[in-house]
């Protein structure tokens, strides 16, 4: 039963008169988000239900713990090229603004002075990395 009362034949422009069944009065209507986060919510727990206790613990009761600190220098090294990729990026404008500049094509405010003083800062602390 659809809860939809259709006495045919209806007039134009005339809709049929809906009536609710006891299914659509127990169950809140959900909301297109609600229905999208229920099954991100299945989905997740049907993926934790795949490994149970035993299969966890065992793996991690076997496992050796070492002095060796190998990770923290991958990350180090990560964190150095950023850094290093970021001062060249700002190096690389400090030389922009210079040049226009010198053409005479921009005048420079305040904070383009600071940003032109801070060159050889730059140029050191690149020079350490």
């Amino acid at each position: 039963s659809s809860g939809i009362n259709a006495e045919w034949p209806l007039r134009p422009g005339e809709k049929p008169e809906y009536k609710p069944t006891n299914e659509d009065l127990t169950k809140p209507a959900m909301t297109k988000n609600q229905k999208k986060r229920q099954k991100k919510k299945e989905k997740k727990s049907q993926l934790t239900e795949e490994f149970s206790i035993d299969e966890v613990i065992i793996p991690v009761s076997s496992m050796t713990v070492s002095d060796e600190k190998q990770p923290v220098k991958a990350t180090m090294g990560d964190e150095t090229a950023k850094r290093r990729k970021n001062l060249e990026k700002k190096l690389r404008a400090i030389n922009e603004l210079q040049e226009k500049v010198d053409q005479g094509i921009v005048v420079p405010d305040k904070d383009q002075k600071a940003k032109l003083g801070k060159r050889s800062e730059i140029e050191k602390e690149l020079s350490l990395l």
